[in-house]
């Protein structure tokens, strides 16, 4: 695919956009972050002139920097509220000012708890402090043309933390123990990276802003770790245990969303989990 702008990420050295990095064969990429990237930032400053000093109008910031951790929005607020909603909305507007097209990561738990199933479009009811930070920088810019959110659900990929947690007791031969629920619509990095890519080079022919990145399936946890059994892991031990109350403080049990719009992004349909544990090397 060809792409005459530069795309800056931000966040490339975390799980997807490292590898987003990788995927994109543009030669006009750049890494941005606080250290060991092309362009320097630090969201928990507000300094962000050698990002703004380099872009120009066109270009593309795919904004995947954010303190992620349910738990750490819910214990350090002051510190996750800063980045996550004071210094992401103050860059964001800045880019958007220049003309620069914004690629927000956002997630699933602006739906919250809610038993239905939600699209793209459906009403968001934040759950937890992450997913009320989230939903703040989305009502701040939806309705920008130059504004483009992308909700992850779970993220799969044989290195996320959770198949390597399973590889490792795995190959260690100790017994995994399972917190029960936790259901999500899981999508593969795959279909994440290249959705992202044809966001970016195809921006002007996408009917929406708001592209639901989850899978067609809702799937526990106890769903994944039996198909890394079955497909990768004979070996594996495992149990399933009621989680303690503190770990929902922050998180849904169960978030099912769908979205109108991810198939025709992609150009096929989205991978379901077995599909992506299948090509896991």
């Amino acid at each position: 695919m060809k792409f005459d702008k530069s795309v800056y990420i931000l966040g490339s050295s975390g799980f997807v956009g490292y590898s987003l990095y990788k995927k994109l064969d543009f030669s006009n990429k750049f890494t941005v972050g606080r250290a060991n990237c092309d362009v320097s930032l630090d969201l928990s400053s507000n300094n962000f002139d050698d990002l703004l000093s380099r872009v120009q109008k066109d270009d593309v910031v795919v904004f995947l920097a954010a303190i992620s951790s349910p738990d750490l929005c819910e214990k350090d607020f002051d510190q996750a509220y800063n980045i996550n909603v004071t210094n992401t909305i103050l860059l964001i507007d800045k880019l958007i000012v220049k003309g620069v097209k914004v690629i927000f990561s956002s997630s699933d738990a602006v739906f919250g708890s809610a038993n239905k199933l939600c699209f793209d479009d459906s009403e968001t009811k934040p759950f937890g402090q992450y997913g009320k930070m989230k939903s703040q920088v989305e009502e701040s810019f939806k309705d920008n043309e130059n504004f483009f959110v992308v909700r992850f659900s779970y993220v799969l990929a044989k290195d996320d933390k959770f198949s390597l947690m399973v590889a490792e007791h795995a190959e260690l031969g100790k017994n995994l123990d399972v917190f029960d629920g936790f259901e999500r619509n899981v999508i593969s990095l795959d279909d994440v990276l290249l959705g992202i890519k044809n966001i970016i080079v195809n921006w002007n022919d996408i009917e929406t802003r708001t592209v639901n990145f989850s899978g067609h399936q809702l799937v526990s946890r106890q769903d994944i770790v039996k198909e890394l059994a079955d497909q990768k892991h004979p070996n594996l031990t495992y149990s399933f245990t009621e989680a303690p109350v503190s770990f929902w403080k922050g998180r849904p049990k169960r978030i099912n969303t769908e979205s109108k719009y991810l198939d025709a992004i992609l150009k096929r349909p989205a991978k379901s989990y077995k599909e992506s544990i299948k090509e896991y090397n």
